[in-house]
């Protein structure tokens, strides 16, 4: 085997190990994808006009003459209402102890003021928020002091924020699509417990969760696809938030990361060992986020290999490529130089 031949087997063996390596990589991000998409959520289209509903006290439940009579078996129910009007809020509920349910509205304000479609303060616990849709309003739902309240199944698109809460605790947010708003999909400011679960974030033209002075919470299995900016951003002042089984794909078109984290957080499940879906991780084995934290994800789901370590420092960061890929073209180019070197000894003696 002449120089030129031996050239021709390195170059057969580097090809046939790029087509390992790609093929590998399709295969770990399509199972990822589909273990992580969230299930599509239906929405209720038939409504009947209505005025603005404000109320201001236990008595203002009866005026309007809603079912229910504010107790855990029976909450009231406003439910049904097309509410598109020119006003600075749609469904007003402050100050009261009854409780109630706000399920398959749609509300679409306008006013030279600042609009919510649904503003809710100083809430009993155990309310809902359930199947509405909040389009085109400065605020989609609005949260001030509210506390152990459920919010499901909402579409809230196109509004500036499509959800912003306040000074609030153990809100379960799941199975909402939330997206093109202008601003944020989903803001936290001063809350606690917060859990945000199974949700489509997407096409947001700011960021698309974001955290403020939040602890204790979790960012699971949703659904995040080309938010402009980051699709999570965690302030310095966030703690103990936990985010894993996310899928990011496509997110934060100007940064170096889809995610951003300066708080004291986690991007990967302690115990189980798995952390998020990134559809910019390439061959890399973690995942690291913009922001003062230094935070990695080190256990991505996409990645390539054997990624087994579990702390991240010069010695663990994994390389580019598996580890049964470097073994198996350093033995074809092992075998390659030992049959170069076998016939140049053959013609020698000849």
């Amino acid at each position: 085997m002449n120089m030129k031949g031996f050239s021709r087997t390195l170059l057969v063996c580097f090809l046939m190990f790029l087509i390992y390596l790609n093929q590998n990589k399709v295969n770990s991000s399509q199972i990822s994808l589909k273990e992580t998409s969230t299930q599509p959520i239906p929405y209720f289209k038939e409504y009947i006009a209505h005025e603005p509903i404000i109320i201001n006290s236990n008595d203002d439940f009866i005026s309007y003459g809603f079912e229910g009579n504010g107790t855990s078996e029976r909450p009231y129910i406003i439910a049904n209402y097309s509410i598109v009007t020119n006003a600075e809020y749609g469904i007003k509920i402050c100050c009261v102890d009854k409780k109630y349910i706000i399920q398959n509205c749609y509300i679409n304000l306008s006013n030279d003021s600042l609009t919510y479609a649904i503003y809710l303060q100083d809430s009993p616990t155990d309310c809902s928020v359930v199947n509405n849709t909040c389009e085109d309003n400065d605020y989609g739902l609005y949260l001030n002091h509210c506390s152990i309240m459920y919010i499901r199944g909402n579409m809230l698109k196109g509004n500036i924020k499509g959800l912003y809460a306040f000074n609030s605790d153990s809100l379960t947010v799941t199975y909402n699509n939330c997206t093109a708003n202008n601003q944020y999909g989903l803001e936290f400011y001063d809350c606690i417990w917060i859990e945000i679960t199974e949700n489509r974030i997407y096409k947001n033209l700011q960021t698309g969760v974001k955290f403020n002075t939040v602890q204790n919470s979790l960012i699971l299995q949703n659904f995040f696809v080309e938010n402009y900016a980051y699709a999570v951003y965690l302030t310095s002042n966030t703690e103990d938030i936990e985010v894993y089984l996310n899928s990011f794909i496509d997110n934060a078109v100007p940064y170096d990361s889809q995610a951003y984290d300066s708080g004291e957080n986690i991007w990967y499940d302690e115990i189980e060992l798995i952390g998020n879906l990134w559809s910019d991780l390439g061959f890399s084995c973690y995942y690291a986020l913009d922001g003062a934290a230094g935070a990695y994800d080190i256990y991505p789901i996409n990645k390539e290999g054997d990624c087994t370590f579990s702390t991240l420092n010069s010695s663990t960061i994994p390389t580019t490529v598996s580890l049964f890929g470097v073994i198996a073209i350093l033995t074809l180019l092992l075998v390659g130089l030992f049959i170069n070197i076998k016939f140049r000894k053959k013609n020698r003696e000849l």
